[in-house]
Order: C-alpha cells, then sequence, then structure tokens
C-alpha cells in the first residue's frame, strides 16, 4: 500500500464549497508533488483560473487537468476520468520522482460509490488507492436537497470527513439540524464545522477498502439540466439578474463571467432569494454563465438564453451572444 499513490475524491453538491476546499488543500500541501482533477458537469468550464491557480500551487504545469460535461462516474465520462489516471501515473509518478496525492473534485451531482469499483476493474488499484472521501455540504440546502436528489445521499453516505460548510452563515439550530442528518446517513464519518472549508485533517494516510457498492450513472441525470450562455457585449446586470431570479425556484447553479457598464463580473449563485456578482479585474476568455437547473425545468431556461440571444440584456446594440 506505501507504494500506490493516495487519492483524496472531494463531494457535495453544487456551490457548497468544494473548489474552495481544493484551493486550501493546494496551499496546504504547496511542497509536495500533487495533481488535481476538477470535474464540471456542464459542458463549458468556467473555473480554467482556478485550474491554472492550482497548477501553480501543484509545482508546475500540467498538474491539473479538468473533465467536463457530465461526472465521472457516469458511463459517458468514466473512459476519460481513467484514462487521464493512467495518464497522470505513466507522466508524473517514479520510484525517483512520486506523487504525494490526487486529489478529485467531483461533479456535484455525482455519485461516488462506484469509485472502488472503477479502480479494480481498470486495474488501476495497482497504482492508486482511496485515502479519503470528503463530502461538503451547505446547510441552507442540504436537508431540503437530501429528500429529492439521491446522489446528495450516496456522497455522505461514501464519505469518511463531512464538512459542514458556511458555518458563520447560519444559527445553531440549522447546524445540528445538518449535523443530526449526516450522522443518520454515515455514523462513522467525522463531522466538522468550518468557515470557507477550513479544517485540519489527514487527507492521504493509510486507509483500506470501504465495500462501497454502486453502479456507473446514465450519461444524463434526468434530475439535472444545464447550459451556457456566451456573451460578446456589455450586459445589463440588473436586468439580467432579475430574470434569473426570476426562475430561481428552478436554479440549482449559476456560475461565470460577464461585463456590465465597462465593469468584469464573477457571477455565483447556489440556492437563495439572490443571484449575487461581484466585481473583478477581468474576465478570463470569453465570457459566459453556466446555469444548471431542475430536471424538466430546463426550458425556462433555454428561454431567457433565447432572450440573451436576441439581445435582451445587452446595454449596446451589436453582434448576438451565444448559447451552448
Amino acid at each position: 500500500m506505501a507504494d500506490l499513490v493516495p487519492i483524496c475524491l472531494v463531494t457535495g453538491f453544487l456551490g457548497s464549497g468544494k473548489t474552495t476546499f481544493l484551493t486550501r488543500v493546494a496551499r496546504t500541501h504547496r511542497d509536495r508533488r500533487m495533481v488535481y482533477l476538477v470535474n464540471e458537469f456542464a459542458e463549458e468550464d468556467v473555473d480554467s483560473g482556478v485550474l491554472d491557480r492550482l497548477g501553480q500551487l501543484a509545482g508546475g504545469p500540467g498538474r491539473a487537468f479538468s473533465i467536463s460535461g457530465g461526472s465521472i462516474f457516469c458511463r459517458c465520462k468514466v473512459t476519460d476520468f481513467l484514462g487521464t489516471l493512467r495518464l497522470v501515473h505513466e507522466k508524473h509518478h517514479s520510484p525517483d520522482a512520486p506523487i504525494a496525492g490526487v486529489v478529485i473534485e467531483a461533479s456535484g451531482i455525482s455519485n461516488p460509490k462506484v469509485v472502488e469499483r472503477m479502480l479494480v476493474e481498470a486495474r488501476l488499484d495497482r497504482a492508486y488507492r482511496i485515502a479519503s472521501i470528503v463530502c461538503i455540504v451547505d446547510p441552507g440546502s442540504f436537508s431540503r436537497l437530501l429528500q429529492t436528489l439521491p446522489p446528495i445521499r450516496s456522497q455522505v453516505e461514501a464519505a469518511d470527513l463531512v464538512i459542514v460548510n458556511k458555518a458563520d452563515a447560519f444559527d445553531e439550530a440549522a447546524l445540528a439540524e445538518t449535523e443530526a442528518d449526516v450522522r443518520a446517513l454515515q455514523p462513522g464519518a467525522a463531522v466538522r464545522r468550518a468557515v470557507r472549508c477550513d479544517v485540519d485533517a489527514d487527507l492521504f494516510g493509510p486507509r483500506g477498502g470501504r465495500g462501497l457498492a454502486g453502479e456507473l450513472a446514465a450519461c444524463r441525470d434526468p434530475n439535472f439540466d444545464s447550459l451556457s450562455v456566451k456573451f460578446d457585449g456589455d450586459v445589463d446586470w440588473p436586468s439580467l439578474r432579475a430574470a434569473l431570479e426570476a426562475i430561481r425556484d428552478d436554479l440549482y447553479r449559476v456560475k461565470g463571467f460577464l461585463v456590465s457598464d465597462g465593469q468584469a463580473f464573477y457571477v455565483d449563485y447556489a440556492g437563495g432569494p439572490r443571484v449575487e456578482a461581484t466585481a473583478v479585474d477581468a474576465v478570463p476568455g470569453q465570457p459566459l454563465l453556466v446555469v444548471i437547473t431542475r430536471g424538466g425545468a430546463g426550458e425556462r431556461a433555454r428561454r431567457l438564453a433565447a432572450e440573451i440571444e436576441n439581445r435582451r440584456y445587452y446595454r449596446q446594440p451589436g453582434a448576438a451572444g451565444g448559447t451552448r
């Protein structure tokens, strides 16, 4: 087991704080040879800057990878996932320069219970071992989502460590309710409250098999729809925000970049009454938003995307925006 590369698998629903956790791990382990793999459910990767930052913290380019367009635990992406793990081992690991650990951020809608069987069937259990499975939960949405989305339950049931994140934003009753729900699902997991995923934990220590049992998911989970909206002009953000908030009962996640009144903004929504935008120095690449909705409700979001394409939410006339 000592020769196997340890994997820390990070799960949690959309917007719970997984990317924040990855960045914290990268900073904590910046003196070690680490590799990071980020899985995005949406077709477009809006966090390319995060990948660059992770690669820099890991010690150089080529140490951060992205798999987009579905879950790494679904049939359509499993080949990409296993191929990336093989590439990482062949390119970065050697007796003289071993990889200290691989951190995998799974899609927020993934069921991780199949991970051990995947490694065995691909014979990658000869190269890797699952050292820890971390699940990050948001007290603002966890108990509600637990009743409607099966992957949320599976993520907790597979975990060694559950981080109850954003603890500064909720009262004791909400935190205690979340912890009680977690412990009912996985009594053996360590449960830690945190702000911005600031926890001290051994993520790469020795650990035996967990006996997890799961199946690869279908290529498209009927619980979710996703689309990407691209912009090529100055956006009327107040109007667009109002339109997004009008369909927020169908929204699970909105994130991305846009320019409004000459200012670059990062948009981030994962539940709640407001879709927030934070001013940033610049937009990396073409401005776009990724929108993930409740399954079967994507038509409302697609109508909104069509309105954007027809320039309803642009400040200045010009070429039409694109959608995907």
